[in-house]
């Protein structure tokens, strides 16, 4: 376990943590990222956290392998419901969908408000949870990709405050993805235009008012992706 190495995807999003913080990893698994975080000295103390039996059980076995029974705490419980009152100063949402993210987010609000930063990755929904974060009193100030075989994943960095968003787009491709040019951006475009490109296709001779409605939305977000494109 020592020494252990990460997937990209919880490789980038450990890599967000800033070092010296104390996080709480929610619906940790395996602890992976807690362990890292520890044994690379970023994190003195980090919380991990899951509702499941099993994920707790193999999490406290994992860390208990490793020595770190100390320095990582592990609960029980949904969402930030397990963490006290200001006993992290970040929070870990990653390996879980957007709806998802969203619901701990707004069922832990009062916790989440006590939260510095939050490093976030949804395994899809991406937009949903851009969208709540902006309704939110959230603001975004980073965000990277991360690809593993076919699949690019995307890490939000956030903080709480105000964003400008002037156009829907920016719910579908980060922001902050456009502005640094991610390496992968133009990866994400291509896999995203395809994705859409399907639906269309499926939809294309549909009579129904919610597909006609559909096929419309679809072919908009289609063309604003073209636009982004052209411009990288």
């Amino acid at each position: 376990m020592n020494d252990m190495k990460l997937t990209e995807r919880l490789q980038l999003t450990a890599s967000k943590i800033k070092r010296g913080s104390f996080p709480a990893d929610i619906g940790t698994d395996h602890a992976y990222i807690p362990i890292y975080l520890v044994e690379n000295g970023i994190c003195k103390k980090v919380v991990a956290t899951d509702v499941r039996k099993g994920p707790i059980e193999r999490a406290r076995k994992n860390v208990r392998l490793c020595g770190f029974a100390e320095s990582i705490l592990i609960k029980q419980g949904y969402g930030l419901s397990p963490i006290a009152e200001d006993e992290v100063d970040c929070a870990i949402l990653a390996g879980m969908g957007g709806h998802l993210i969203c619901s701990i987010l707004e069922k832990g609000r009062d916790k989440a408000n006590q939260i510095d930063y939050f490093v976030i990755q949804p395994m899809q929904f991406a937009s949903v949870v851009r969208k709540y974060l902006y309704y939110n009193g959230y603001t975004i100030y980073d965000e990277s990709l991360a690809k593993e075989g076919a699949k690019i994943y995307q890490i939000l960095s956030v903080e709480h405050g105000c964003d400008k968003i002037d156009d829907d787009i920016y719910f579908e491709i980060g922001k902050k993805l456009i502005e640094k040019k991610d390496p992968l951006l133009m990866d994400y475009i291509e896999y995203s235009m395809n994705q859409i490109k399907g639906i269309i296709l499926k939809l294309e001779g549909c009579d129904s008012e919610n597909s006609i409605l559909r096929l419309k939305e679809c072919s908009d977000k289609l063309k604003k992706y073209e636009e982004v494109r052209r411009w990288l």
